[in-house]
């Protein structure tokens, strides 16, 4: 399959997954508004599994069984698209919840179908349906494609051990394989051409027309579809996170002696999953301060401004900023000076700033400024007890805040493939980077145990951070 026609089928395979998934979230939108707030927690746990599970820790358990039935005519794009669904729902449905309040309510939306003459035309449903779509609820669906489109017509780790055909395999395999810098950014051009003749109408409706609201404003008292949204969660946690893991820990316990008998392999992991976490922590640290400097005290309601120009480079996708990353720094007297792994750095944090602004788009709309208040007046409070529920309430509020931008991104760019394999210097590669370019040869014991303790090392270093916070929660902060 050549360049342009991986790029089509690409683009055919994300407007499925992306319009396949969306009235599967507005089923499970309405199953979380009849859960009780004390289950809340658990159930966006089994949803936000297979979202939070590496694609190549998935592709890699999968791979041997999607290989091996290879003969059976589309079973791997069928188990891709079921794996990416399970993958991509999460992240659509928290865009749905956390959106801000459209210009016309649902309310609204409902009183002007009640001023229409029963017998409507066609053309008056569609017209009242663009309706829906440019200024009510629709409008978040429209944002929510958009973003399901980019992270499928971009996703590389788990297409690449799947087998599916995909332009960012094709392009990559052939930069690999020695096509010159200027071709492969030549054989870019096509890709996002596509993407950005997807994106323009979907950044037309979604770039405006925004109340600043709080999302929970606009939130329908309708419920309904909770047996949906169990047996989805269960299937999902379990085909896209439990599952694989299970594979993975099953095979791998048979290779747990022989890595024990080889110390150097342990050592050899930490070290390339702490030059993974020094990356990962050091770009999303960047990247949530730009987001934050994006954010301001801009809200979509205004629409679009200067700064959030930044965003537009990371929404090209990793392979696309890792080409160009590579072409800058490339240049004399950049090479001359630029420290090395700084092209590796600054790519990591081009790609991660959309990231980060969705994540404080979605942050502060839940709005507190009432409790910050409170706790601020607490801090300054000469009883030792008020001051230290001052910090807690700070802590709670906005230490939280920071915790839930930072991590997320921390996790994406240390399991991030593309990016690191291209430009990461010699002797800095990542723990998943070596492990992904081992698992083309296939399964093995040891690979599998491997493997796990690369995704078990920022695992723990998250149980270590949470484990801070509650000490901190508890008034361990003076």
């Amino acid at each position: 399959m050549s360049m342009w026609e991986g790029t089509l089928w690409t683009w055919l395979r994300s407007v499925l997954i992306a319009c396949t998934a969306l009235p599967i979230i507005g089923r499970l939108d309405l199953g979380l508004n009849g859960i009780r707030s004390s289950r809340r927690g658990w159930v966006w746990g089994a949803l936000l599994l297979p979202l939070l599970t590496p694609g190549f820790l998935v592709g890699y358990a999968y791979g041997r069984g999607v290989l091996a039935l290879r003969e059976w005519e589309w079973w791997n794009e069928i188990a891709y698209v079921l794996l990416s669904l399970g993958r991509w729902v999460p992240l659509g449905l928290l865009i749905v919840r956390l959106a801000p309040a459209s210009s016309i309510s649902p309310m609204g939306m409902h009183c002007l179908q009640m001023t229409r003459p029963s017998g409507q035309s066609f053309t008056e449903r569609l017209r009242d349906w663009g309706t829906w779509i440019r200024f009510g609820e629709g409008k978040k669906y429209v944002l929510t494609f958009g973003v399901l489109f980019l992270a499928t017509f971009h996703d590389f780790d788990l297409a690449a051990l799947m087998g599916v055909e995909s332009w960012s395999v094709w392009l990559f395999d052939a930069q690999g394989a020695g096509l010159g810098l200027g071709e492969s950014l030549r054989r870019l051009i096509g890709p996002l051409l596509v993407q950005l003749m997807t994106l323009v109408p979907i950044l037309w409706v979604a770039g405006s027309g925004w109340r600043g609201t709080d999302a929970s404003v606009s939130r329908r008292d309708r419920c309904g579809g909770r047996a949906f949204l169990t047996v989805w969660g269960l299937a999902a946690a379990a085909r896209g996170c439990l599952v694989p893991w299970g594979l993975v820990a099953y095979e791998g316990g048979a290779g747990l002696a022989s890595i024990g008998r080889q110390g150097n392999q342990w050592v050899g992991l930490l070290q390339e999953g702490i030059n993974g976490l020094v990356a990962g922590g050091t770009s999303a640290l960047f990247a949530i301060l730009i987001s934050r400097w994006v954010c301001g005290r801009a809200d979509l309601k205004e629409g679009w401004t200067g700064r959030w120009l930044v965003l537009v480079p990371g929404l090209f996708g990793p392979l696309a900023v890792a080409l160009v990353a590579m072409a800058v720094f490339q240049i004399s007297w950049i090479a001359r000076y630029a420290p090395a792994g700084l092209s590796w750095l600054t790519a990591l944090i081009v790609w991660l700033i959309p990231t980060g602004v969705l994540l404080q788009l979605g942050l502060r709309s839940r709005g507190v400024p009432m409790a910050m208040h409170l706790g601020e007046m607490l801090k300054g409070s000469s009883n030792i007890d008020q001051r230290r529920g001052g910090w807690g309430i700070w802590w709670k509020l906005r230490g939280d805040e920071w915790i839930w931008s930072v991590v997320p991104l921390v996790w994406w760019s240390y399991f991030d493939l593309t990016i690191s394999s291209m430009l990461a210097p010699a002797g800095a590669v990542s723990a998943p980077v070596r492990l992904f370019n081992q698992m083309h040869y296939g399964h093995s014991a040891m690979l599998s145990a491997l493997t796990g303790g690369a995704v078990l090392i920022p695992v723990g270093l998250l149980c270590l951070l949470m484990g801070m916070r509650r000490i901190a929660l508890r008034g361990g902060i003076r």
